[in-house]
């Protein structure tokens, strides 16, 4: 049998699940360990779980205000949900930037297309490598080779000089024999200077 006790509690308990404070803090500073701590009203400082989308995470850079919001009313479950960031990118309806304060970038723009820039002077690194990615129009540097006619006619002689391994011109005179297997490589001078992998 159910009292009106039973039907108080459940009312009740279903009241304090829709409990929610939320409170304008200033003074956000983002911890290395992925919460933030801010001062709330009459400065009290509030230890914060900062919210990110899933996939993505960052470290921003210290704000001077946010929004915070208090599932159960309390402190103990303050969530950041939006701080303060000042930044003049510019982007077309549809589009997505992802930056760093380093001056990195990746836009995804509204005809599908992506693009990566870094800041000017770095690289952009696939995989952590740090061999320069070779480009459509670069040439393939195998080697010299080189037809002397003897004095008096007969037979060419051809002398074959490879190129260095990494795919540099060799020193003229370095000779092979009369079998070689011709190969080369992207001269290093060659190639993406800021794409590496």
């Amino acid at each position: 049998m159910i009292t009106l006790r039973d039907i108080d509690r459940r009312i009740r308990e279903h009241l304090a699940r829709l409990r929610l404070a939320v409170e304008i803090v200033s003074d956000v500073v983002f911890n290395d360990d992925g919460t933030a701590t801010a001062k709330g009203i009459g400065d009290h400082e509030l230890k914060l779980f900062v919210v990110h989308r899933t996939g993505m995470y960052s470290r921003p850079l210290d704000s001077g205000g946010g929004v915070v919001v208090k599932p159960n009313g309390e402190g103990n479950t303050a969530l950041l949900i939006g701080w303060k960031e000042v930044t003049s990118k510019s982007l077309q309806k549809g589009e997505t930037i992802v930056y760093s304060e380093g001056g990195g970038q990746q836009l995804f723009d509204k005809d599908g297309n992506i693009k990566i820039d870094a800041k000017a002077a770095k690289d952009i690194l696939l995989n952590g490598g740090n061999t320069k990615v070779a480009l459509v129009a670069n040439g393939v540097y195998i080697g010299s080779l080189s037809g002397t006619v003897p004095v008096g006619g007969g037979a060419v002689t051809f002398t074959f000089v490879p190129a260095n391994a990494d795919g540099t011109p060799n020193v003229p005179g370095t000779v092979v024999g009369a079998s070689v297997t011709l190969g080369g490589k992207i001269d290093s001078a060659a190639g993406a200077a800021r794409v590496k992998a």
